[in-house]
């Protein structure tokens, strides 16, 4: 019973963030570094936007997060990512006719397969044995093309199965309807099924690999978008993120002030300090000497949620950037730059106003 109280305990701390974080660094506002500012425009307290910046260019491209639901991967292996920023979900079904699936089948789902269930779930004192298979819905937050929610397609139409899509929320935070899609190969390509659950009537959408960009992206309501810069034009993107949180084992969990980075030839690495005069005095004398023997690593969450805090019951944790930390970000063509984050709130406290600093090396 002491260690139900104890979980309970740490599980009703964790309900009053809207992020995760294990570190526990400085936030004081961090004023003393010097390089070029840049205030994403991510669109205040709901973050409606994502926003991609290119450290080169010094360019940033701003698009509303929720103009997307599915990325077709343009690179040789034939992979379908979810919009992890509008908290979408995909439940494999046993068929591999789209026809097949009604909404006989998301009986039971509609408990599961959304992240408030998966949350609601968490924070019960009786969590239900699907809550540990719930990552499986999901992509992989790192960014791993092997990981996907949606398996590999693959060139024989019966290997691939019928999905149950969760189209996630709009960012006022409305739920969007269930689909029902199947995905098959073409030559350069991708042959997309979509339904509503109880639609017998599928549209098919042909999706063609666009080798200027890492993916191609489709809408459930508009059809084939322009989203992402093409690949070479940004390092770094702004967003609301679906990554892990860890309650004993992984689960999904919705974040907001969130920084990924570039799947084709972006890596990072962060650096930690005591205090932030002592990160501010490394940022000031780091030079592109220091980049060598560096570990850069090229998942796509490691800023992540890393470069801020949220305010949680335990005694002195408060909103704010985490000003013990700088990151080096290595580009694709590689050039290597600084970079601090100095601000997330409004004047008047509010989150979704982000800032950062960075010097070219």
């Amino acid at each position: 019973m002491k260690r139900l109280n104890s979980l309970l305990l740490l599980i009703l701390s964790v309900a009053f963030i809207s992020s995760c974080s294990d570190d526990d660094g400085d936030n004081t506002p961090t004023q003393a570094v010097t390089g070029t500012i840049v205030q994403p425009g991510v669109g205040g307290p709901t973050q409606p936007n994502q926003v991609y910046f290119d450290f080169s260019s010094q360019m940033q491209s701003n698009l509303g997060r929720a103009s997307w639901h599915l990325g077709f991967y343009s690179g040789a292996e034939n992979r379908v990512v979810l919009n992890p920023s509008i908290e979408m979900l995909a439940y494999a079904t046993t068929e591999d006719d789209i026809t097949a699936v009604n909404a006989t089948d998301t009986m039971g789902l509609a408990e599961k397969l959304s992240l408030d269930a998966i949350f609601t779930s968490i924070t019960s004192p009786m969590q239900p044995a699907w809550l540990a298979d719930a990552i499986n819905w999901v992509d992989n937050p790192n960014g791993d093309l092997t990981e996907t929610a949606i398996d590999e397609v693959m060139a024989v139409t019966t290997d691939n199965k019928v999905y149950i899509i969760n189209s996630g929320k709009d960012a006022n935070g409305m739920e969007g309807v269930w689909y029902k899609i199947k995905v098959d190969q073409e030559p350069n390509g991708y042959s997309l099924q979509v339904a509503l659950i109880d639609d017998m009537n599928a549209t098919t959408y042909s999706i063609s690999k666009e080798a200027d960009y890492n993916f191609a992206f489709f809408s459930f309501t508009d059809g084939l978008v322009t989203i992402e810069p093409k690949k070479t034009d940004w390092d770094i993107a702004f967003t609301t993120f679906t990554d892990y949180a860890n309650f004993g084992f992984n689960v999904p969990y919705f974040y907001q002030d969130y920084v990924i980075q570039n799947r084709t030839g972006v890596e990072v690495v962060q650096l930690t300090f005591n205090t932030s005069e002592e990160m501010i005095a490394a940022y000031e004398a780091f030079t592109i000497n220091g980049t060598s023997g560096m570990n850069f690593d090229s998942d796509m969450n490691i800023i992540g949620s890393n470069w801020r805090e949220v305010a949680t019951p335990q005694p002195g944790t408060v909103t704010g950037v985490l000003s013990d930390r700088m990151f080096i970000v290595k580009d694709a063509i590689g050039d290597y730059y600084k970079v601090v984050f100095t601000d997330m709130l409004s004047n008047g406290g509010e989150r979704g106003y982000p800032e950062f600093v960075f010097t070219k090396l």
